[in-house]
């Protein structure tokens, strides 16, 4: 069972860092309310493809090759709710995630900012750090 805090819908994982704990993860949820959990998106994002019963191995295994990408794939989690992967910021630290996910059935807007985009959700605003993975 998927952890209480964590909803089986939402509008974005993104990696953030929480003071004196290190890397976590801000999960939005459909009302644009923003909750900090002490796990890296990662983690978070393998709690949710367990409740979706979706192998992230199989999804990039059959996506991978016909998108052309390896690791950074849109998964897919039923006909209405697809997370697509969204570079939010720049490591401090080798090891930590750079990508969040995005809701991309709920993109309303995507405005240009020269070097980065913002993602409008609606309820919430994303700033992207790359433009190129989006724009």
């Amino acid at each position: 069972m998927i952890d209480k805090n964590i909803p089986i819908v939402f509008l974005a994982i993104l990696p953030v860092y929480i003071d004196g704990c290190g890397s976590g993860t801000e999960l939005i949820d459909i009302k644009g309310e923003s909750v900090i959990i002490k796990s890296a998106v990662k983690s978070i994002l393998k709690k949710i493809l367990k409740e979706y019963v979706v192998d992230i191995n199989a999804l990039k295994n059959k996506y991978a090759k016909s998108l052309g990408i390896k690791n950074a794939i849109p998964l897919p989690l039923t006909r209405d709710f697809t997370l697509i992967p969204l570079k939010t910021r720049k490591p401090m630290v080798l090891k930590d995630s750079a990508y969040g996910y995005i809701y991309y059935e709920k993109i309303k807007k995507v405005f240009d900012n020269g070097i980065s985009c913002t993602l409008d959700l609606g309820n919430y605003k994303i700033k992207n750090t790359s433009k190129e993975s989006i724009c």
